[in-house]
């Protein structure tokens, strides 16, 4: 899904809606359940000539 930097917020948004989908979808055929989930985001760490941000 991340073949490629992401920039924009909403591809973001929807890589993350994707994925918490795939997740509740396990834990539903388990039978588990998740009271919290964290999210994080940052920067590439390899491209030295990039300012850093990270949230999460």
């Amino acid at each position: 899904m991340f073949g490629k930097r992401l920039t924009e917020l909403g591809p973001i948004k929807e890589a993350v809606a994707t994925y918490m989908m795939r997740a509740s979808e396990k834990l539903r055929a388990q039978g588990s359940v998740c009271k919290k989930i964290r999210v994080s985001i940052r920067t590439g760490m390899f491209n030295p000539d990039e300012a850093k941000y990270a949230n999460g």
